[in-house]
């Protein structure tokens, strides 16, 4: 599900800005696609260990069945696919911690994150959990925050919202033409600004604001309208 030049994007990461000052936060690896990228820039640069961290749920759900239906592939057994994940990573489980389950369950506790993939906050209750959960690790200066579904249509505003909320605190970096965004955490985190950044605590009319705002910045018409596409969804 992720595009060439989004796999180049993200093996270049790993390959030649990853330092090992943090770990790499993978969260909706799916079937590897974006793991395998990770884990092949790491090794190339000569990193070892357990240093990237792999969420998913591991099951299918209705948008990932109907990709199985649309690639006329039979769907793994139960709809599970962690095996088939571990088999497409097969050379690189060394370097991988594998989380299994819905990420609201999930907690933070392997210290600090350099790389934060985020291809998983599929409504606004994911988001906000991964905001508090893993923002607060970034390392201010370095770390990356990549957000794949940024630019996408069908996307749900609050990747847009609550960045433009939070624009103290990173400066959008490059994007992919479509899905992807790479940001960089620029400056430590004031007291309570995740908290006021949490979807149910913007208003309405502050959404609509930093909507409008988000649109400006995008470079070419074609951004701009895939972001008015996700506006009409507030």
């Amino acid at each position: 599900m992720l595009s060439l030049r989004e796999k180049r994007m993200l093996y270049w990461v790993a390959r030649y800005h990853y330092t090992a000052q943090g770990k790499i936060c993978d969260l909706g690896a799916f079937l590897g696609g974006s793991t395998i990228c990770f884990a092949a820039g790491v090794r190339d640069a000569g990193f070892t260990g357990e240093l990237i961290y792999s969420y998913d749920r591991f099951a299918l759900g209705p948008f990932e069945q109907k990709w199985f239906e649309r690639k006329g592939i039979e769907p793994p057994p139960n709809r599970e696919t962690l095996e088939l994940y571990m088999h497409n990573l097969r050379d690189y489980h060394d370097l991988l911690v594998v989380k299994a389950g819905d990420i609201k369950d999930q907690r933070w506790d392997a210290g600090r994150i350099e790389i934060l993939f985020v291809d998983i906050a599929k409504s606004a209750a994911t988001w906000d959990h991964v905001v508090r959960e893993f923002f607060p690790s970034l390392i201010p200066g370095t770390s990356i925050l990549i957000l794949q579904d940024y630019l996408f249509h069908d996307a749900g505003p609050w990747h847009a919202v609550v960045m433009e909320k939070l624009g103290a605190h990173f400066d959008y970096i490059v994007d992919t033409g479509r899905n992807s965004v790479v940001f960089r955490h620029t400056a430590p985190f004031e007291k309570n600004a995740l908290e006021e950044a949490m979807w149910n605590a913007i208003s309405d009319e502050e959404k609509r604001t930093l909507m409008e705002q988000a649109i400006r910045r995008m470079d070419t018409e074609e951004k701009r309208d895939m972001l008015r596409a996700v506006q009409k969804r507030l």
